[in-house]
């Protein structure tokens, strides 16, 4: 069982709360400490991308979301830019790679093939118990 989000996402400010606003699905479900963590996490992650990518009318910023009971990977990748091997990737500030260095069970950047930052909670209990049994129940 598993969750994926997909969504495409314009090079504006406006965008790192259509980030968020895109994990409401997974808030029932994943543990609450998880889930603050992660909305904390793929804030950092949009708002690099938005202040240090580049706009395009024609690429947007892609924003992934795959969350299941082992792990949750997030990706958000500007197909605009080429992936370059910055260590804190398209822009992240110094706070921000620290938090997402620290709150993440692994992280890097290129994601997609292009100019992105991606990272994973590990084995973090994500989903919790009742919901699973819940989910169980329906099957």
């Amino acid at each position: 069982m598993g969750i994926d989000i997909v969504r495409r996402l314009a090079h504006k400010p406006s965008s790192v709360a259509d980030a968020r606003a895109a994990l409401s699905q997974l808030e029932p479900v994943v543990d609450p400490h998880t889930f603050e963590t992660l909305r904390l996490l793929v804030t950092e992650l949009v708002t690099a991308t938005v202040r240090h990518g580049t706009p395009s009318a024609t690429h947007d910023i892609e924003l992934w979301v795959s969350a299941s009971r082992e792990r949750i990977r997030v990706e958000v990748a500007d197909r605009g830019r080429r992936a370059h091997t910055s260590a804190e990737g398209p822009g992240l500030s110094e706070l921000g790679l620290h938090l997402v260095e620290t709150l993440s069970d692994r992280c890097g950047t290129e994601a997609r093939g292009c100019d992105g930052l991606w990272l994973e909670l590990v084995d973090s209990g994500a989903f919790t118990r009742e919901s699973t049994e819940s989910a169980a129940a329906v099957s």
